[in-house]
């Protein structure tokens, strides 16, 4: 290096280590150390990656890495510096951003801050006060996110001088008895004036005087969050944290913050510290439900919320949320009674009445629905009409209500749940042609015909329901089915598909879609969709034996008899299940004395089913018992002389 500056200017790019005797500028990329006795400037268009030693530095550009200057570290106004900064002089202007530590030179690092608290003056004004050397202001005014759908319910809702602060005394011990304890308290009663502007000063006041205490900058991290400035809430979380590592909220606040600017992975570090430091705070499971929900793992924010519903069952929003991810994974029913539960704790949401009044009907427990739309009524009387569909709900329990009435001569609101008497077909037919544009009317006309094996006639109560409401995804489901029945594969698959293109995690219409496709030999679309619904209910034994026998299908037989064993497993006498499994192994030739075992209890349950012996049969025939395995199916052809395919079995064995 000559006695002459070195400037590096816009556009160039260095990778490596520089040491320089004499001053340099960087106007373009470097990546690496430098050490630089005297003065090192990063200009605007610099950018800097790496540890910077100097005599002094002056940044007016970007710089992520740890500075060391024996004299002075100046950050100009638009600058930006992320790492830590030792220094014996540290001037920063306004509108520059640091995100880091520093340490002055000769200063006890106890002394060290995160959270600054004083407004920064500018250096270039002569009317302020000169500021001390030591004094300084983390400040980023260049810093902006965006805010979507990101902290919602429990989190909203707790009252921010509650968190600092209770009438008892301060939730992390009693203030101490100095002035910093009297600056604490007079925040506590701004915030709950809802001055926080003056809280802000109050807490700082406590810092300057007592800057080991975290709670003063909890405090101040409480009201940026509150009013939605993350950027500033993180540093005295931060500086918090520091100074009492073990105090799971300012974790799960700091998480909180990290998810409002969309940090997944360091916010679910920080839910995570939360619960190893408390086990027992609901709000870090929560948090972490949303995490989970932003990276599209459903299971686990069923389980995160499930384990926050049981530490705080009596939280209004935490049983929503719970409710709400148990119907994404089309878990409707348990989904529904925390919608239940939910409307014990608080009874003031008439729109979410309504709702659950829909998901009731939508499981044909009518008489409970009813209740719950009448209750959403007398909430909001003036303006129930409006509320979701509610005027058509309204008019059909009236109707129902009024055929309750003449057919059993009592009224269906002072039932017990679960005690109406059942409509008859003739009375729905009725209804539906009192309001014949009514679609929901319609749908349940379509149910009661499907459960009289009137399956033409449903399906054109189903179909009219559609035309009257393209929407109701049940009665795209309940079409699917019925056209399936009828061997109408083409029109059953698209039917189910509508009905999953409005409700796309339903684990039921998921295993409907998989099985018509199965059904319809298109084995590798069957076994693509019924992967879906395992994976939105992985504990459905339904689900499981459906994938079963799409293996099944496919000579699969080994998948086949993983996924009969997990069915098997998860419903205690599944016989169906049961059945598939011993058929399985006849067919592999293995397990078959278990597979016999099998094949017995299950005609133990259903002694005239014939497939069950035909079944049976085989295993005999597999095992190299041709005579019992013939007799058996002698049995078989009894009980369903037309089937054919009996016959050939038992030619089949005798010819062994």
């Amino acid at each position: 290096m000559t006695d002459m500056e070195s400037y590096f200017k816009k556009g160039v790019k260095l990778v490596g280590v520089l040491k320089a005797k004499n001053p340099v500028r960087m106007g373009g990329e470097f990546q690496g150390d430098v050490e630089a006795q005297k003065l090192f400037v990063v200009e605007s268009s610099g950018r800097f990656v790496g540890n910077i030693q100097a005599g002094d530095l002056a940044n007016e550009g970007i710089i992520e890495g740890d500075i060391k200057a024996s004299n002075k570290v100046d950050l100009k106004s638009q600058s930006k510096l992320t790492g830590n900064v030792s220094a014996f002089q540290f001037a920063v202007e306004e509108g520059a951003g640091f995100d880091g530590r520093c340490q002055m030179a000769g200063a006890r690092k106890d002394k060290i801050s995160e959270a600054p608290t004083k407004t920064i003056t500018p250096t270039n004004t002569k009317s302020k006060k000169k500021r001390s050397s030591n004094t300084f202001q983390f400040k980023n005014a260049k810093s902006a996110f965006g805010f979507g759908k990101i902290i919602s319910g429990v989190l909203i809702l707790i009252g921010l001088a509650a968190l600092v602060w209770n009438q008892s005394g301060p939730l992390l011990g009693e203030p101490p008895a100095d002035q910093a304890g009297i600056h604490l308290d007079n925040a506590v009663e701004f915030i709950k004036a809802g001055k926080s502007a003056e809280a802000v000063n109050e807490f700082n006041r406590a810092v300057e005087i007592q800057p080991s205490d975290p709670r003063a900058y909890f405090g101040l991290a409480e009201i940026y969050f509150d009013n939605k400035r993350y950027h500033k809430a993180r540093p005295p979380l931060k500086k918090a944290i520091g100074l009492a590592p073990k105090i799971a909220k300012y974790h799960v606040r700091l998480a909180d913050v990290y998810l409002a600017e969309k940090r997944w992975d360091e916010a679910l570090i920080e839910y995570e510290t939360g619960v190893k430091l408390d086990p027992k705070n609901h709000l870090a499971f929560y948090g972490m439900s949303r995490v989970y929900e932003e990276q599209d793992k459903p299971k686990r924010v069923v389980a995160s919320l499930k384990k926050a519903v049981k530490l705080a069952s009596k939280d209004y929003e935490l049983r929503k949320a719970f409710g709400a991810a148990l119907i994404r994974q089309g878990q409707v029913g348990k989904g529904t009674e925390q919608f239940m539960k939910a409307l014990k704790i608080r009874q003031d949401d008439p729109a979410f009445f309504i709702e659950t009044g829909d998901l009731l009907l939508s499981l044909k427990r009518r008489q409970e629905a009813y209740r719950y739309f009448k209750k959403a009524a007398l909430i909001l009387p003036g303006d129930f009409q409006g509320q979701i569909r509610a005027e058509d709900w309204y008019f059909e329990k009236s109707v129902l209500d009024d055929f309750i009435k003449t057919r059993t001569g009592k009224s269906g609101e002072n039932d017990e749940a679960g005690s109406e008497k059942e409509l008859s077909l003739a009375e729905l037919q009725d209804a539906a042609r009192l309001k014949p544009e009514n679609a929901r009317a319609q749908f349940q006309l379509g149910l009661a015909l499907v459960s009289g094996a009137r399956l033409k006639e449903a399906r054109q109560a189903f179909e009219k329901s559609i035309s009257l409401d393209s929407s109701l995804a049940e009665a795209h489901f309940e079409l699917g089915k019925v056209l399936t029945s009828e061997g109408r594969m083409k029109p059953a698959i698209e039917s189910l598909k509508t009905a999953l293109s409005y409700q796309p995690a339903n684990a039921g219409f998921l295993l409907a879609l998989g099985k018509a496709q199965v059904t319809a030999r298109n084995y590798d679309d069957g076994v693509a969709v019924l992967l879906k619904a395992e994976a939105a209910a992985p504990d459905d034994p339904q689900i499981q034996l459906a994938m079963c026998n799409a293996y099944r299908k496919k000579v699969f037989y080994t998948k086949g008899i993983e996924y009969c064993k997990k069915a098997a497993d998860l419903k205690a006498n599944y016989f169906e299940a049961m059945n598939r499994l011993a058929w399985l192994y006849a067919k592999k030739k293995i397990n078959l004395d278990e597979g016999i075992d099998l094949s017995q209890k299950t005609l133990e349950k259903f002694p005239e089913k014939h497939e069950y012996i035909d079944t049976l049969s085989e295993l005999y025939f597999a095992k190299g018992e041709a005579e019992k395995a013939a007799e058996s199916i002698k049995v078989a052809i009894k009980l369903a002389p037309g089937k054919k395919y009996y016959q050939r079995q038992l030619e089949r064995f005798q010819k062994k």
